[in-house]
């Protein structure tokens, strides 16, 4: 199973309004099985009915009711599901835990920049680290700097705009 995303709603129709949703995500298939917990280990199981985007939000409707007490207890709380059960987009769906240790090259030179190391979820968009031989580089992940997103080859390739090798940062001590 993998993270869907963590709970910020409960809505009394059993909507559950869910952020750090996977990028591409258009669905999730009808009567899948959606655990909910903390952690996956202390999980509860539910059916979902569907889910689709809503702006910044996921939204998963779950058959079980759920009376307004143990609502609240769901906030914060991780949803996780069978990766079988998600409908992506074909042109940008992944997780997070994909792009990790991805190789990322320079689109018009095709030099190695360096790998993915981490994934900042902001909400104007997501940040990716990249581990470089001189420092760590954050790469704003905008169609102006993303080109290419291959997944299956774990291959990255950005445009270096104006401005953007001035964001690396050195782990020297000064």
């Amino acid at each position: 199973m993998k993270f869907l995303g963590t709970i910020i709603k409960v809505k009394e129709d059993g909507v559950l309004h869910i952020i750090d949703f996977p990028e591409g995500l258009q669905s999730i298939l009808p009567n899948s099985i959606v655990k909910i917990g903390f952690n996956l280990n202390f999980s509860n199981s539910f059916t979902c009915i569907g889910g689709k985007p809503n702006r910044k939000r996921f939204e998963i409707q779950i058959k079980e009711h759920i009376d307004q007490t143990n609502s609240t207890k769901l906030i914060e709380q991780g949803v996780f599901i069978d990766e079988a059960a998600m409908v992506f987009n074909e042109k940008d769906g992944y997780f997070v835990s994909d792009l990790m240790n991805s190789e990322v090259f320079d689109f018009d030179s095709k030099e190695f920049i360096g790998k993915i190391i981490d994934v900042y979820v902001l909400p104007a968009n997501d940040v990716w680290i990249i581990e470089t031989e001189n420092g760590e580089l954050p790469i704003p992940v905008i169609d102006d700097v993303v080109k290419n997103v291959d997944i299956k080859n774990k291959k990255i390739d950005i445009v270096i705009i104006d401005g953007l090798m001035d964001l690396l940062s050195t782990n020297s001590d000064e």
